[in-house]
């Protein structure tokens, strides 16, 4: 990672868990499934000059929806990195922007975590971590969030 500073280590480096992705998984048949069947009733009940018209139409309107339900989450999902070092704990995030935040490691002051009955079954859960300075920062859909706990505290030194 092009952030590290010399010497610093990455000691964990992930990406939300792929649970977040999932939605955008099931709905691209789906996207598909709808635009064959209109297009079969383009087909179908369609004049010949217009269903050239339609198809395009049809084409556009699923492109886009591809683009904007599957792709796009897909892409986010991908470019937001949760990057723990022996010095610091990082975010970034951003498709076409990128933006981010650096916590270090001397500064938590506690560090926790949550995770419901599917986030069990699925190894996902939220590290919450705080700072005497600050608000309490959560990071939902954190793959691992009791190996991060347990990592951040050993390299914090609180083990």
């Amino acid at each position: 990672m092009s952030a590290l500073e010399q010497g610093e280590t990455v000691l964990w480096h992930r990406h939300p868990h792929w649970k977040s992705v999932l939605p955008a998984a099931f709905l691209l048949p789906v996207l598909t499934g709808v635009a064959g069947i209109c297009g079969g009733l383009i087909e179908r009940h369609a004049g010949p000059g217009l269903t050239t018209v339609l198809y395009g139409v049809l084409a556009a309107a699923w492109c886009g929806a591809v683009w904007w339900r599957c792709v796009l989450p897909w892409l986010q999902w991908r470019s937001t990195h949760f990057v723990v070092t022996d010095r610091r704990v990082m975010v970034r995030q951003g498709v076409f922007s990128r933006s981010g935040f650096e916590l270090e490691l001397d500064r938590v002051s506690d560090v926790r975590y949550r995770r419901s009955f599917s986030e069990r079954l699925m190894g996902a859960g939220t590290l919450v971590l705080r700072s005497s300075s600050a608000e309490p920062l959560e990071f939902a859909g954190m793959p691992g969030a009791r190996r991060v706990q347990r990592l951040i505290r050993e390299e914090a030194g609180w083990s």
